[in-house]
């Protein structure tokens, strides 16, 4: 994407000045960029985040509102409460709009917000009142909701990032945090429902504090309202310092925020600006290595349940009808349409399987063996004698599949080919008790699974006899096809032959279809 090409299109002067360092990533580096990638960072902007683009900070705020009230005072905190009392709460909410609103996000002057962005995190805190971040957001599409209000919270979707203004925003004058009133009152209700909200985000996450120094006034006020809500059980959290100083490392060592320096990290850097710019870039650099590692980790084997639809009760006693009086290929598609990656409660996958054995018993030539083979492909059952049941009824479908078929087999994969001789006695057991006769298509295709299956060795003698008796029941009579446990006891003196037909079943393999058309899919 547009935003994350920024940051890894790193120019020459970056390159050196990791070489400079050996090639080696700070450990406090490698712990942030984890917890982004896991989701497990909160950052937090502040006031030095903005001051590029709006041209003005707390001091210029502050002497612009003293010389409208002429007046002397130099504290940031009491001048602002000094014009709400004068002026009211939404005059002073229209003198930050003048100061603070922007209309086009400008990247050179934003690379703070562009790099939060790339990190790509769910959550967003700031202290600002401006709309750099919302401009930031919007030029790349970006969706997202901005918290205010409660109602905000409740009107936000699954997917939307959500940018919470910790102190409110002009739009909103009873939101906005900005004089001394308004901070002892954030301070003292801690029912307040962004403190509430905070304190949820944090009971497994850590805040990342980007913009703020000791000379921002409301960062000792910030670090009050944690404690407030925390008490002395501040989660680890982190402050990337554009200016670092030891009066900032004091604050941060009292309220348990670990402090990071950025010229220390990379002291090749020309000066603040740089090196801060350089951490940010190879934070995102990390998080994005770190994030598509474990994508691609994940990419077959989510680490999350799909959500799947569950079969009701109504539907199954629905199927049993319609297996009863449908016609089989019409009664297959209704079953596939039902059960086809359903979830199927555990104490209805014996029922379940008792309706597709029947279903398998109609069966009665090719097409409605490869209906029946289809159905069973996205059959997701859990119980080993059930998916046993599934694959001895495949098995016995293909008693009834066309003879000039070359190979054929059951598209049923949580049992692999190698445990077929497991299921192929039971499958001639039933057929031979049905009073079907056993066919040479279904020898032949015998044949070939117990070529890949297990050895019969490998059983105990009781489930040998069973083996051996229902195969010698298949090849009684005449036929084509030799038997296929005297046939695997000649093929172990021939492993080139047995290499060669391994490679024609591999491709043969490859050419099965990956998925089955649905039931009435267009």
């Amino acid at each position: 994407m547009k935003e994350i090409s920024l940051f890894l299109q790193v120019g020459y002067r970056q390159i050196v000045l990791r070489r400079v360092r050996g090639g080696k990533m700070s450990k406090i580096l490698k712990e942030i960029a984890y917890l982004a990638s896991k989701h497990k960072l909160v950052p937090f902007l502040g006031a030095g985040c903005s001051i590029n683009h709006l041209k003005c900070g707390w001091d210029e705020i502050r002497d612009e509102l003293a010389l409208q009230m002429n007046s002397l005072e130099r504290d940031h905190l009491k001048i602002a409460q000094e014009y709400i009392d004068r002026h009211g709460k939404k005059a002073f909410c229209e003198f930050l709009k003048s100061k603070l609103l922007i209309d086009e996000f400008r990247d050179r002057n934003g690379f703070a917000h562009l790099a939060i962005m790339a990190l790509g995190l769910g959550v967003i805190y700031t202290t600002n009142q401006d709309n750099v971040m919302e401009r930031c957001l919007d030029k790349y599409g970006r969706r997202y909701k901005v918290i205010i209000e409660l109602k905000d919270l409740a009107e936000s979707t699954p997917g939307d990032t959500l940018y919470i203004k910790f102190h409110g925003d002009p739009s909103v004058p009873d939101s906005v945090v900005f004089g001394i009133k308004d901070y002892d009152m954030r301070i003292s209700d801690t029912n307040h429902f962004l403190n509430i909200r905070l304190k949820s985000d944090l009971l497994a996450k850590s805040l990342f504090f980007v913009g703020y120094s000791f000379r921002d006034k409301n960062i000792r006020l910030i670090f009050e309202e944690l404690k407030s809500i925390f008490g002395n059980k501040l989660p680890p959290s982190y402050m990337l310092a554009y200016s670092y100083s030891d009066e900032l490392d004091r604050v941060c060592n009292e309220y348990g925020i670990n402090l990071i320096d950025p010229l220390k990290e990379f002291p090749a850097s020309k000066d603040n600006r740089e090196a801060f710019e350089i951490f940010l870039t190879e934070l995102v650099k990390e998080t994005f290595l770190l994030k598509t590692n474990q994508e691609i980790q994940t990419l077959f084997n989510s680490p999350h349940p799909p959500t799947q639809r569950v079969i009701s009760p109504l539907e199954i006693e629905a199927l049993k009808s319609i297996i009863e009086q449908e016609d089989f290929l019409v009664a297959c598609d209704k079953f596939r349409a039902v059960a086809d990656q359903a979830l199927i409660p555990l104490d209805y996958e014996e029922t379940v399987t008792e309706l597709f054995t029947k279903l398998g018993d109609r069966c009665s030539n090719h097409e409605e063996s490869e209906a029946l083979n289809a159905a069973a492909f996205n059959l997701r059952l859990t119980k080993k004698p059930c998916m046993h049941k599934v694959l001895v009824t495949l098995i016995v479908s293909a008693n009834v599949r066309d003879k000039n078929e070359l190979f054929y087999c059951p598209s049923y994969k949580p049992i692999p080919i190698k445990y077929y001789l497991t299921a192929i006695p039971f499958a001639i057991k039933h057929i031979i008790e049905k009073g079907d006769k056993i066919t040479d298509t279904l020898r032949k295709h015998i044949n070939s699974w117990i070529d890949y299956s297990v050895d019969i060795s490998e059983f105990d003698l009781e489930s040998q006899h069973f083996i051996k008796h229902w195969i010698d029941e298949a090849w009684k009579g005449p036929t084509t096809y030799e038997h296929p446990l005297k046939r695997k006891e000649r093929l172990k003196s021939f492993p080139q032959i047995r290499l060669k037909h391994g490679n024609i079943h591999k491709r043969m393999m490859s050419l099965l279809p990956l998925t089955f058309r649905r039931p009435f899919e267009e």
